[in-house]
């Protein structure tokens, strides 16, 4: 039987739609990401566990949770805006309940990090004084101006912000999400990248130092800290973060009008179901601006040569304004500018979006830093 070209049409324009729409079990597709995968083929009857992000279908939240308890497992966190929840579960478990029927998607609980620039291996940290280092006001041709931003508060989710002068009276809260946790605690970084991030983003500085002060030195931060002394953190303390950023977007006292995700990691599944992109997006569709970097896979590190298809998530998130690094050469001219070698490239893995939206300096930019930096 030949279809004929009015139905093919038909199927082309609706069905297909429809069933990209429905939940992982009705397409068909494995449920499972690519790291869940090996840790279950790897781990059978070890009994070692790992955390991981359990999504339900639509409304079966309620009854995943009941499935889960009953069979004595232990939920860690709930992240409503997915449907999902994180707890730990041996490989078998994994592969239990993951089967189910009320269980869109089961994903890694991945470790996440700074996208901070590595070290050359080998070489010294520039001193602040070296040609190398740049500046973003420089770089972007903008003048200073102490005004810019006023009236935009960022959520800052990143491993904290040291509060130097260049904050002073814009720091409307602190919460430390790290650890599965949620508290408010005094202003600090460990670790020195989310301060560096503020500084970009909006350090004031003084007349003796105002070339490296921010875009938006007008701007406020609510400060949530997902990411250790050390630059790491998990997934699932960075989707509890999105959430609590969205439900105080419209608070009088927080007012939170954008999201900046500086970090990440390797993409093991389709957007369609990565716990971490499914939060941005329920962040963007809620009227909140993300934006994410692109990452630091741009270079191949057996060959040192650029490379592809290396953006992390939640750099692959559709509605995430995705930011790669490029390097402007000490010059005025944009004619030498070039993308950074270790700065991700596109298009996003799995998917194929095209990623990253837009190139900004990155290179060895010079701002605001916590006394407690590990970076270079």
């Amino acid at each position: 039987m030949r279809l004929s070209r009015g139905t093919l049409l038909f199927l082309l324009t609706f069905l297909v739609p429809a069933l990209s729409s429905l939940p992982a079990a009705a397409q068909g597709r494995s449920k499972i990401d690519h790291a869940l995968n090996q840790f279950v083929g790897e781990a059978q009857g070890s009994g070692k566990k790992l955390k991981i992000i359990i999504r339900a279908t639509p409304d079966h939240i309620d009854g995943l949770r009941q499935a889960l308890t009953n069979h004595g497992e232990r939920i860690d966190a709930d992240h409503p805006s997915i449907s999902g929840m994180s707890l730990e579960l041996d490989a078998a478990r994994i592969a239990l309940f993951c089967a189910y029927h009320i269980v869109d998607s089961c994903s890694v609980d991945a470790d996440v990090a700074a996208t901070a620039a590595p070290t050359k291996k080998g070489g010294p940290t520039p001193a602040v004084n070296t040609p190398e280092v740049n500046t973003m006001l420089g770089n972007l041709g903008l003048v200073v101006d102490p005004t810019a931003g006023r009236g935009i508060t960022v959520a800052l989710i990143d491993s904290g912000l040291f509060p130097s002068k260049a904050f002073a009276g814009r720091i409307k809260a602190f919460y430390d999400f790290t650890n599965g946790r949620t508290r408010r605690a005094p202003a600090h970084d460990g670790y020195g990248h989310g301060t560096h991030v503020a500084g970009l983003i909006g350090g004031l500085q003084t007349a003796a130092d105002h070339e490296f002060q921010g875009v938006a030195p007008g701007v406020q931060f609510v400060v949530l800290k997902v990411l250790d002394a050390k630059g790491g953190g998990k997934t699932s303390d960075v989707i509890r973060a999105i959430e609590f950023a969205v439900a105080n977007a419209g608070d009088d006292r927080l007012g939170i009008d954008l999201i900046n995700l500086s970090l990440g990691h390797p993409i093991f599944e389709p957007a369609a179901t990565d716990p971490l992109v499914q939060a941005v997006e329920q962040a963007s569709k809620a009227g909140v601006v993300v934006v994410a970097s692109a990452g630091n896979f741009g270079t191949n590190p057996e060959t040192g040569e650029p490379g592809y298809a290396g953006i992390s998530s939640p750099g692959n998130a559709p509605s995430a304004i995705t930011v790669g690094a490029y390097d402007h050469k000490a010059s005025v001219t944009r004619l030498d500018d070039r993308v950074t070698a270790y700065s991700s490239r596109g298009p996003a893995w799995y998917d194929g979006h095209a990623k990253p939206d837009v190139v900004a300096p990155g290179h060895y930019l010079g701002a605001e830093a916590s006394p407690l930096s590990g970076l270079a």
